[in-house]
C-alpha cells in the first residue's frame, strides 16, 4: 500500500497505479483522520516514502482504491465448508508442521492474539516462507491484526502475496472496519495478479461491544468478501473489564450466551458460514463431542480448534450421518410429487423440514 505517484488522482491508469506500486514502499504511519474527507469516505490515510530515501507527498490511498472500484465489485463464488478450524501461532515452524499434518478443513496462521508484539516481524517472515512452501494453498488462513491495531497494513501487506484462502479479521467495530479492510485487499490484488474477491474474510463479530451492538447494520451492509463468522468470548469480556466469561461449571453467562446467540442470526442472515468458539479443555473429548452436537443442533456449521487432537473429533460431529442422509433423502423424494406436507413413518413433515433437508444433503457435498 503505496502512494500513487503521477497517478492523476482518479485519471490515473490502473497500469500506471501498479507500476508507481512496484516502485514504492510504505512508511506504516497512519493519520487518524483525512485531509480529503469528501473524497475518501473518511478511511485513514497514510504517509509513505515514494522511492527508497525520498520522501514522498502524502497521499489519500483511498483515491486508488476508488479508482479501482469502478470496476465490478468482488463476489465470493461458491461456499467453503469448514468444520473444523485450527489455528496456529505464526511464529513457530514446529506447529506449523502440526498443524498440516491435521485433517483440518481449515488452518489459521495466527499473526494476532497467539504472537507477541516483539515477534511480528519474525513471525510474518516465517509466516511468508512456509506459504511459499505450501503446494497448496486452499485450506490455509491467516488472522491479522485488527484495523485500529497499527498492524494490519503489515500483515496484509506479507499475507497477501502468501495467497491464501482468506484472512481471519478480528474486533471489528462495525461494518465500515470490513469494508476499510476489503478496500485495502482489492488494492493488494490487483498489485500481485489475484482475482478481484480471492482473498475471502472470516469475521469475528463479537470482540467489541460496539459491534454486538451493530449486528443489524453488518446485516444489512454484508460486504461480499465475508464468507464465515465466528464469534468469541473472552475478547468481549476484556473489552468490559468484565471477569470469566463462563461460569464455574462451563457454562457461558448471560452476556456471552447473548454473543453467541447474535453470530448464528448474523451469519444465517447474510447467508454464510457460523463457526462456533473454542472449547477449552483439550484433553477432554467426550465433552467437545457435546459441545459440538450442541453447537450443531442450533446452527452452527463448524468449531474452532485449539489443539490437533480437537481436530477429528469436530470433523465428526459435523460430518452428517448415514442414517441422517438417507432420511434427508427421503424427505426430498417424497415432497417430489409436489405436496406442501408429506407423512413419513407416521410424523408429518412440511416445507420448512424440506428446506432443511437440502440444507443437510448441500453441505454435506460428495456424501450425499
Amino acid at each position: 500500500l503505496v502512494a500513487l505517484t503521477g497517478l492523476g488522482g482518479m485519471g490515473g491508469s490502473v497500469g500506471r497505479a501498479r507500476r508507481s506500486l512496484r516502485d514504492s514502499r510504505i512508511v506504516t504511519h497512519q493519520y487518524p483522520t483525512c485531509p480529503g474527507d469528501d473524497q475518501c469516505d473518511g478511511l485513514p490515510c497514510l504517509k509513505m516514502l515514494v522511492n527508497p530515501g525520498q520522501l514522498g507527498l502524502s497521499y489519500c490511498i483511498i483515491l486508488f482504491f476508488r479508482a479501482l472500484l469502478r470496476r465490478d465489485r468482488p463476489t465470493i463464488e461458491g461456499s467453503i465448508l469448514i468444520r473444523s478450524i485450527l489455528f496456529v501461532p505464526a511464529d513457530s515452524e514446529k506447529k506449523l508442521g502440526k498443524a498440516n499434518a491435521t485433517a483440518a478443513d481449515a488452518v489459521v496462521v495466527d499473526l494476532e492474539d497467539a504472537v507477541l508484539p516483539e515477534r511480528k516481524p519474525v513471525a510474518r517472515e516465517i509466516m511468508g516462507a512456509w506459504f511459499r512452501a505450501l503446494p497448496d494453498r486452499g485450506r490455509w488462513w491467516v488472522r491479522v491484526n485488527d484495523l485500529h491495531s497499527g498492524d494490519l497494513l503489515r500483515d496484509l501487506a506479507a499475507a497477501v502475496p502468501a495467497r491464501p484462502a482468506g484472512i481471519v479479521l478480528p474486533k471489528i467495530q462495525g461494518p465500515e472496519d470490513v469494508a476499510a479492510v476489503g478496500h485495502y485487499l482489492d488494492a493488494l490484488e490487483v498489485e500481485h495478479g489475484l482475482p478481484s474477491g480471492a482473498i475471502r474474510i472470516t469475521a469475528v463479530v463479537t470482540e467489541t461491544p460496539s459491534m454486538m451492538l451493530r449486528m443489524g447494520e453488518l446485516a444489512r451492509q454484508a460486504h461480499p468478501r465475508i464468507s464465515h463468522v465466528i464469534w468469541g468470548g473472552e475478547d468481549l469480556s476484556a473489552a468490559m473489564g468484565a471477569g470469566d466469561p463462563r461460569t464455574p461449571a462451563g457454562a457461558w453467562r448471560p452476556m456471552y450466551e447473548y454473543a453467541r446467540c447474535q453470530c448464528l442470526l448474523i451469519g444465517h442472515a447474510i447467508g454464510v458460514e457460523v463457526i462456533d468458539t473454542v472449547y477449552v479443555n483439550y484433553k477432554d473429548p467426550a465433552g467437545l463431542h457435546s459441545a459440538c452436537a450442541a453447537s450443531r443442533y442450533d446452527g452452527f456449521t463448524g468449531r474452532v480448534a485449539i489443539h490437533p487432537d480437537q481436530v477429528p473429533v469436530i470433523n465428526e460431529a459435523f460430518t452428517p450421518t448415514a442414517a441422517e442422509l438417507a432420511m434427508a433423502r427421503r424427505v426430498v423424494e417424497a415432497f417430489a410429487a409436489g405436496s406442501g406436507a408429506v407423512s413419513i413413518d407416521g410424523k408429518m413433515y412440511d416445507i420448512p423440514h424440506l428446506k432443511a433437508a437440502r440444507r443437510l444433503l448441500d453441505s454435506s457435498g460428495p456424501l450425499s
